[in-house]
């Protein structure tokens, strides 16, 4: 599967707005009290209710990516698409880079991401080098492929499992919002980020934030300011991507390019579920 941290990069967590990540407000001088812990179980309990009968999501995008080794900070823009049939996870994502000086506007560099995933495959579109790389899903894991990455694990919530496999805590909570900090506590997560924080709607208890900040110090900001829930998206649109043709093209120059396997599985699973 593409890395969690893709997208954890493809595609949170503390803030309620974009804004209060870049420019935290000054230090109260009387911290305010600490949330009352026994309120997560039942707000994750909600999450998960609210996703339950989620069929189709349409989500408007925003990222902020932020790498420290190379102190620079990016901005993209787009739409992801997500369907659940059964157990079969369906994902389609495609941003594209924003320009510094006016956000509101493309770059003009041209650079765009494109993720599709089905029960069968993950495909990543690489147009700087014209390649589409892909990641076949072994037979048996059928709807396990978008397993380990930000937008099954904000849109196929189990509390139970969520609470078992991480470190939850419920950071604070207003009006709007309610914020949980997640902590890896596996191996194979460690190796993905060291910190979360999600931002639920507390009316929808739909995710509408996510930050993560990976080992290396990079950090990642998710935004979704809209979610339409269960429009009707057609099947085909997450199947196997046909290679671009550019204009005047009859014969594209793209070409399919196949990962390698990962050596462990990114999802562990408590002990006797299959």
């Amino acid at each position: 599967m593409v890395p969690r941290s893709k997208f954890l990069a493809v595609a949170g967590l503390f803030l309620g707005a974009a804004v209060a990540l870049a420019d935290p407000p000054a230090k109260p001088a009387t911290p305010p009290p600490e949330p009352d812990q026994k309120k997560l179980l039942p707000y994750m309990e909600s999450w998960e209710k609210s996703m339950a009968d989620v069929k189709t999501l349409i989500m408007e995008c925003k990222r902020d990516d932020k790498k420290v080794t190379f102190d620079t900070k990016d901005k993209f823009a787009g739409k992801a698409f997500f369907m659940k049939d059964k157990d079969d996870i369906f994902i389609f994502i495609q941003m594209v880079k924003m320009d510094k000086k006016d956000p509101t506007k493309p770059d003009a560099s041209g650079i765009y991401e494109r993720f599709i995933c089905n029960p069968t495959a993950c495909y990543e579109y690489v147009p700087q080098e014209k390649k589409i790389r892909y990641r076949q899903i072994p037979a048996g894991k059928a709807g396990k492929g978008a397993d380990d990455n930000l937008l099954s694990f904000l849109f196929n919530t189990n509390a139970k499992k969520a609470m078992e496999r991480y470190k939850l805590k419920l950071a604070k909570e207003d009006d709007f919002y309610v914020y949980v900090e997640v902590r890896p506590t596996l191996a194979a997560d460690k190796v993905d980020f060291q910190v979360a924080k999600v931002c639920l709607d507390k009316e929808t208890f739909l995710p509408r934030q996510l930050w993560f900040r990976q080992n290396n110090g990079d950090e990642v900001l998710w935004d979704l300011p809209s979610i339409e829930k269960n429009k009707k998206l057609e099947r085909k649109m997450f199947d196997k991507p046909d290679l671009p043709l550019e204009p005047g093209e009859k014969v594209s120059k793209w070409k399919y390019e196949e990962m390698p396997k990962e050596p462990e599985p990114r999802v562990v699973r408590p002990k006797g579920e299959k």
